[in-house]
């Protein structure tokens, strides 16, 4: 599958398709991540980490995920992440370092 980027520009997120079909849940939060990123300017990248980002997740896998800022938006923008991570979904836990 393919997001719509900056400046209309087309993002390949294909990677999303590979992971296991028991990630169906994990994979509709990192779909609604990836496309808050590529719409937001002041977001350079979304990381994905811990076991999902290795390979090695399963049906009860976290999602441990960074967002790579604009300099000049740092560290204004930091207020705004526990918003940005409510309207992805339901959320049951949340830790946010900066």
């Amino acid at each position: 599958m393919s997001e719509a980027g900056p400046a209309g520009q087309e993002v390949t997120a294909g990677w999303l398709d590979e992971l296991p079909a028991e990630l169906e849940s994990q994979v509709v939060v990192l779909r609604r991540m990836l496309a808050a990123t590529l719409a937001d300017p002041r977001l350079r990248a979304l990381q994905v980490q811990g076991s999902i980002g290795r390979g090695g997740g399963d049906r009860h896998s976290d999602l441990d995920v960074g967002l790579v800022v604009v300099d000049e938006e740092w560290p204004d923008i930091a207020e705004e992440v526990p918003a940005f991570v409510l309207r992805l979904g339901d959320v049951v836990d949340h830790y946010y370092h900066f």
